[in-house]
């Protein structure tokens, strides 16, 4: 099996995201005026209150937002340099993320260590 390199894993990145449920008063999750940048290889701890959105902000990485769940997605979230965004649905989101991860560990391949 090869061994696990950072650079197959995908960056993370968010900005001004907000989610709302279909049918909700209010967003549960309201990001506007962040951005956050995790590189491939590190590590984010998220904390906080019950109801905080922790979860929800998991379910719009793993791109279940706006796709198995109904709602509104805005702002800016990307997995791997791929836009993730309402509408595109679930399985579109994981071909285009695998694609970017192939297409990155085929050129780091490319470029062997001398």
């Amino acid at each position: 099996m090869p061994e696990s390199s950072d650079s197959a894993l995908p960056n993370i990145e968010i900005a001004d995201l907000v989610w709302q449920p279909a049918g909700a008063d209010a967003p549960t999750l309201d990001l506007r005026g962040s951005n956050i940048r995790v590189a491939a290889g590190e590590t984010l701890l998220i904390s906080g209150a019950s109801g905080a959105g922790k979860s929800t902000l998991a379910a719009a990485i793993a791109g279940l937002l706006g796709t198995l769940l109904p709602g509104t997605l805005s702002g800016t979230l990307r997995v791997g340099g791929v836009l993730v965004r309402q509408g595109l649905g679930l399985s579109a989101l994981c071909r285009r993320i695998h694609e970017a991860l192939r297409t990155s560990q085929a050129s780091n391949t490319a470029r062997a260590p001398e």
